[in-house]
């Protein structure tokens, strides 16, 4: 499953991108959450600019063994990635540099009739000290 770890990454980016956009379109009748809470650390790669609504937080993470691709039952693990991180709504980044090393929990939101990701933002977002050692490794092709 790792060979395709690239693919992976970018496959993950439009679905997700699409899956916003979806959601748009659907009515809280048409689609039941579940809501799967994930913790992780990583370190800030990009910030937010101000006035800018395409640029996004980016945090190059460490390998999450329990992230469900699908729920309740899909396949399990995401390899260290550098990935965009919505922002929830009570999330503030005053403070935050690039370069800081930080653990994240994030909630994915799962439609419970498919299985599928919806969408996922980050809830809560703390500074850990600069010293803290990160696993950010990519495994090699197995």
């Amino acid at each position: 499953m790792r060979r395709h770890a690239p693919v992976f990454s970018l496959l993950f980016t439009a679905i997700v991108g699409l899956s916003l956009c979806a959601c748009g379109e659907q009515t809280a009748d048409e689609v039941t959450p579940q809501q799967v809470v994930y913790e992780t650390r990583g370190r800030i790669d990009a910030l937010p600019a101000t006035g800018s609504p395409a640029s996004e937080l980016q945090i190059y993470h460490e390998e999450i063994p329990s992230f469900l691709h699908t729920w309740p039952d899909g396949d399990q693990g995401m390899r260290a990635m550098r990935m965009p991180f919505p922002l929830g709504p009570d999330v503030d980044l005053t403070g935050f540099a690039i370069g800081d090393i930080v653990a994240v929990t994030f909630v994915v939101d799962y439609d419970r009739e498919s299985g599928s990701l919806l969408g996922y933002r980050v809830i809560e977002l703390e500074s850990l000290p600069q010293d803290t050692e990160l696993d950010l490794s990519r495994p090699d092709s197995e």
